[in-house]
Formats: structure tokens, C-alpha cells, sequence
């Protein structure tokens, strides 16, 4: 795949240059799917044997419109399809772009034809901001192969794509990503040492999530939940909403559809009566079974394959909150003491 701009030779400079703002982009840049094993979602139309796959495996990809709302992946999946079918590509934004610079792209095609003997994916990103005229100069360089077109549109295309271009393409519907895969994309950016985040997290300590908001000392905060649960004989449970099954770049977060079950077993009081068992290393009461949830995963020992691994992490971390509490040890009575995590030795 070729780009618009990128095929006269580059200086040391320029490569320079290019590398310092590849690196200073921002996250969502710097992770844009570069394969389709990367591509998150629409399976519907990339999954085995479905039109898009098929398309791209055979290199006969049609005119296209991708409609879809934001964040579901068409200026990226247009950039795949070019790359996968070896074709030049020019990018253009309806909302800066004109007929002059559609001319110019069109020109470009036709050179890199003649050149190279490649074809040209021209992608219009927002097409639907393009008027009349401004579309009617696209079709006949789809009419006669000059260009593969792929339009990116929010709006529905049979309102804002006028019918004579409309009728030479297909339109492609994209779906918003669900709460799995953009949990997977986030996963992803985290463990990514090239491109991500790819530091493994530092455990910090805040009381009570927000300690540069609280001019009182935590014990004043905490006295006063203690009080509010025994007046209102309230009962408090933990859930897990964050890593499970293994360490940093091994797990993955905590199924969405768990937690929630979780959550509306606790409201609706139906883990008042389930037999529970003391964490070894943190001494909360872990429920032995929750309605919808594996039973495995509610002992995060038993998610993890390496349990030793998981028995070095769940130790390490008892050890940074014993250590974390003795500054507030001088200030708490001897019932919140003998609660306090203690490291196992």
C-alpha cells in the first residue's frame, strides 16, 4: 500500500521527523489495527466467508460506502483494504476537501496505474458533507475502474449519498463495538510494549479514591461509614470490576456480564444466605457461589494457571497495604487493627 504524499524518497530529516510524530501521537494513533487479526469487531462482515473477507481474499473489492457511528473502525478498515490488496491509497476529508483535490487524486491514480500497475483506493472520510456537484465528480473515475471508492459516512447513505453514486457501490453497515471488544482494544493498548502503554501498572494507594480532596484525616471518613453501616445494618460487598486470570498481559479484565451479576445479586439480597470463605491473604469473605458467575472465577486464585505466581502477587500486594496502613496505625482503635491486612509470612 502506497499513501498519498509518501512515494517521493524521503531525507534522513524527513524520516527523522516522521518517526518523532509517530511516536508523539496520540494512543488511539499509534494502536490504529495495522493487520486484520488486530481489527476489532464487525465480524459480520470480516468473519470467515462473509462479503468483506471475501472481497479482500479474492482482491475484488467493490465501490463501497461504510456507514457506521463514530469509533467503529472505517477509516482503518479502509486503510487494511488497501493494504491487503496491494493498492495505492489517497485519503481525503470531506470536510476540508474539494473538487480540485478530488481531481488531483484522480490524476494520481492514473500515474500510479501507469507507473506502478497498481489501483487506487480513493477513501472520502465523512462523504456525506460533500454536496451535489462534489459527489457527481467521483463517479465516472468509479464508472471506468480509475478508482475504488470508499466513502465514510455517520448518516444513513440514502439521504446523504447522492442515488447515481449510490447505485455503483455497496453499502457496508458498520456496528458499534460491544462491551467485550472495547474491553479487548483497551487490554490491548495496555500490553502493547512498541505502541501501547505497555508498562505493567503500579499499584498506588489513595484513600478513599480521592485522598487530595479529603482535608480530614481518613480514620474521621471512615468512623463515619463505620456509623452510617451500623445504624442502617447496611451490608457491604467488594466486586471485582478490573484484572482476572492472570498476572499483567496474561488475564484479561473482568467479564462485564459477571460483574453485573454480581451486582444484582448483592442488591437484590441473594447472597445474604451463601456459604463464604476468608481470602488467605486479605481476609475478606469471598461468597462460594454467585447466580450467573463460574464459580472459579469467584476465587481469584483459581483463575490464575501459575498459582504460585498468583500466590508471589497476592503476597507482594498484602505486604504494600501493611505497609501502606502504618501510617494510620497510631490513630485507629484495636477492632480496626486486628481487621487490618496482614501479610502472610
Amino acid at each position: 500500500m502506497t499513501q498519498r504524499g509518501m512515494r517521493k524518497e524521503q531525507t534522513l530529516f524527513e524520516h527523522v521527523r516522521r518517526q518523532h510524530e509517530d511516536e508523539n501521537a496520540p494512543l488511539a494513533a499509534r494502536m490504529r489495527p495495522r493487520t486484520l487479526q488486530e481489527y476489532v469487531g464487525q465480524r459480520h462482515l470480516l468473519g470467515e466467508g462473509h462479503v468483506l473477507e471475501r472481497a479482500i481474499r479474492t482482491g475484488q473489492v467493490p465501490s463501497m460506502v461504510l456507514w457506521g457511528p463514530p469509533g467503529t473502525g472505517k477509516t482503518t478498515l479502509a486503510r487494511l483494504v488497501a493494504g491487503l490488496t496491494k493498492s495505492h491509497f489517497i485519503g481525503v476529508s470531506a470536510v476540508t476537501s474539494g473538487v480540485a483535490d478530488l481531481r488531483q487524486a484522480v490524476e494520481e491514480a492514473r500515474e500510479i496505474r501507469a507507473t506502478e500497475d497498481l489501483g487506487t483506493i480513493l477513501f472520502v472520510d465523512e462523504v456525506h458533507r460533500f454536496n451535489k456537484a462534489q459527489q457527481d465528480a467521483i463517479l465516472p473515475h468509479v464508472e471506468n475502474g480509475t478508482v475504488t471508492f470508499i466513502g465514510a459516512t455517520t448518516e444513513n447513505p440514502s439521504f446523504e449519498v447522492i442515488s447515481a453514486l449510490l447505485s455503483r457501490t455497496r453499502v457496508l453497515t458498520l456496528k458499534p463495538l460491544s462491551d467485550d471488544e472495547i474491553a479487548h482494544v483497551v487490554r490491548h493498548a495496555l500490553a502493547d510494549t512498541e505502541r501501547g502503554l505497555g508498562n505493567e501498572p503500579e499499584a498506588t494507594f489513595s484513600t478513599c479514591f480521592g485522598a487530595p480532596f479529603l482535608p480530614r484525616h481518613p480514620t474521621v471518613y471512615a468512623r463515619l461509614l463505620g456509623e452510617k453501616i451500623a445504624r442502617y445494618g447496611a451490608t457491604c460487598w467488594l466486586v471485582n470490576t478490573g484484572w482476572s486470570g492472570g498476572a499483567f498481559g496474561v488475564g484479561e479484565r473482568m467479564k462485564i456480564a459477571h460483574t453485573r451479576a454480581m451486582l444484582r445479586a448483592a442488591i437484590e439480597g441473594r447472597l445474604a444466605s451463601v456459604a463464604v470463605a476468608p481470602d488467605p491473604n486479605f481476609g475478606v469473605l469471598v461468597p462460594q457461589n454467585v447466580p450467573d458467575v463460574p464459580n472459579e472465577v469467584l476465587s481469584p486464585r483459581n483463575t490464575w494457571s501459575d498459582k504460585g505466581g498468583y500466590d508471589t502477587a497476592a503476597r507482594g500486594l498484602a505486604q504494600r497495604f501493611e505497609a501502606n496502613f502504618e501510617q494510620f496505625e497510631d490513630a485507629v482503635d484495636d477492632e480496626v487493627k486486628a481487621a487490618a491486612i496482614r501479610a502472610a509470612a
